[in-house]
């Protein structure tokens, strides 16, 4: 804690936002993304888009799909990591906090010039099938989805049944507000996906703004994990936390801003990698 009678250390202050590695999501970070309202983080946008360019670079190709979208600040930056002829989609009721919220949402896709890049399907997940996923995704894999929507966790067991079904071998799932004070059993559901599901893994946590919650988290499945974890770890490796977090019978990175408490970690003999 810093007091106004003294600046504030190095490690008390925030890392700088991480570039993308897309020059378009940087700018849109940069200029536009505060600018829409929403809870998602910039740091979270940044290293969710950097993920998209890693899979690009690999060769791998499809459109995004976001699950709960409110007027669209985090699609709009995944957006701008695709390809012209990929397609981000957003699937949402529209009616919170107000009706109106569907118009706001494509008057930012105006204003951005993105009508052409961002689908929105106006319906509950619960209430889209296979056929409707592959209709909207066209001839195209679904190659990552964001899951922000019901929170519930029977809404977001249907959320991440949805994802394993629908996401390419190498397709990723970025889960919202994983121990959020205000989700306790949104957790539960994931963890519980995970223990029917071996096939896939926590890849890492990506932080909002300090290390006490509601992180995203991104799974991968398992024959993937080395490759995708190389890559971030080499991309955005000041912001790696130095401990991994312990998922049993392997390790997960931690992606933060927040160093506030790695200097009482060093004295434990924590060192970073």
């Amino acid at each position: 804690m810093t007091t106004p009678d003294r600046p504030a250390l190095a490690f008390e202050r925030p890392l700088p936002i991480p570039s993308s590695g897309v020059q378009d999501v940087d700018d849109y970070i940069r200029d536009g993304f505060e600018r829409i309202p929403g809870m998602s983080s910039a740091f979270s946008a940044a290293i969710v888009a950097g993920l998209l360019q890693i899979q690009s670079e690999y060769g791998q190709l499809g459109n995004v799909i976001e699950i709960g979208v409110f007027e669209g600040r985090f699609l709009l930056a995944l957006a701008r990591a695709l390809a012209t002829n990929e397609i981000a989609i957003g699937i949402d009721t529209f009616d919170w906090p107000d009706h109106a919220v569907l118009q706001r949402f494509r008057d930012h896709c105006a204003r951005q010039c993105l009508e052409e890049r961002v689908v929105a399907f106006k319906s509950s997940s619960a209430g889209v099938g296979d056929v409707e996923i592959r209709t909207l995704l066209g001839p195209h894999p679904c190659r990552l989805i964001h899951v922000d929507g019901d929170h519930s966790p029977a809404a977001a067991s249907g959320d991440l049944s949805l994802c394993d079904r629908t996401l390419d071998a190498q397709g990723l799932i970025v889960v919202d507000d994983v121990l959020h004070p205000n989700y306790p059993r949104l957790t539960l559901a994931l963890f519980g996906f995970l223990d029917q599901r071996p096939e896939w893994r926590v890849l890492c946590a990506i932080d909002r703004t300090s290390l006490v919650g509601a992180a995203k988290y991104v799974l991968c499945r398992t024959p993937y994990f080395d490759a995708y974890d190389g890559a971030l770890r080499a991309r955005f490796r000041r912001h790696v936390w130095p401990v991994d977090a312990d998922m049993g019978h392997y390790r997960s990175m931690i992606l933060s801003c927040d160093q506030s408490y790695i200097p009482s970690m060093m004295l434990y003999g924590v060192r970073r990698r």
